[in-house]
């Protein structure tokens, strides 16, 4: 089924980032990515939803 979403055009670069996520960090979950985003870049925890982020 994920295949099939992802051929459909309006998903195709969802699907592209998606992959490169997956080959880039591998198989952790959501919230494995969250946790290494604020752990790598702490400033952001700090920020307003909607705010630019400018490190």
């Amino acid at each position: 089924m994920a295949n099939a979403l992802a051929d459909q055009e309006p998903l195709e670069d969802l699907a592209t980032r998606a992959r490169l996520v997956a080959k880039t960090f591998g198989n952790r979950s959501g919230t494995a990515l969250k946790d290494f985003v604020y752990a790598t870049f702490p400033e952001l925890t700090n920020m307003k939803w909607g705010e630019e982020i400018s490190i």
